[in-house]
This record gives C-alpha cells, structure tokens and sequence, in this order.
C-alpha cells in the first residue's frame, strides 16, 4: 500500500498480488504480461516479487521500497490500530513527482 512517498514516486499506489499459478504455465506468463502493463511491481503468491525498469538499478530500487513498505505495514498491523495510507490527495500530488522522476532522460 501507499505507505511512503518515495513507494508512490517509484512504485505507484500499490503492487498487485497475482494469484498462484503453476510455475512456467503460461497462464502465469500471461497474467504476468498483463499485469506489467500497469505495474512495475507484481507480488506473486507462493513465488515472491517481481520488480521491473528500464535500468536493473530501478528495479532494484522499487525491489527495496516494497520490501520497506511491506515491513513499515506489517510493523503497523503489529499495533492493533489502523494503518494509516497516504491519502489520495497526497497520492495525487505524488503523481506530478512520479511523471517527472519516471520520464527523465
């Protein structure tokens, strides 16, 4: 979830969980396909994350800042109260960052 600025900058609001599916299938090659049209980031149930880029450093980097968001949630959750996401006008404000971050040369 949008727990950090820098998660949204470089990795957007969220990274969807897939389903399980058997390894090498080709319906996991095919929901993997269709789900990096939108995300950079994909949690893959029961097989871990997969992180893109045009760089293999900026997949690295989205690598970190999801495992860091996944901890800070988990950490959150620990506590009993609510976790607290940015809030979509934070989000919104983040997109402006996010669109000149991404599409530098």
């Amino acid at each position: 979830p949008a727990l950090t600025p820098d998660f949204c900058v470089y990795v957007g609001d969220e990274a969807p969980l897939l389903p399980y599916l058997p390894p090498g299938s080709q319906t996991l090659r095919a929901a993997v396909a269709e789900a990096l049209a939108s995300a950079s980031v994909l949690l893959l149930q029961n097989h871990g994350m997969l992180a893109v880029g045009r760089t293999v450093a900026e997949a690295y980097l989205r690598t970190g800042l999801t495992e860091e968001a996944a901890r800070i949630f988990l950490i959150a959750q620990a506590t009993g109260r609510p976790v607290r996401t940015l809030s979509a006008a934070d989000r919104a404000a983040l997109e402006a960052i996010r669109y000149a971050v991404l599409n530098r040369s």
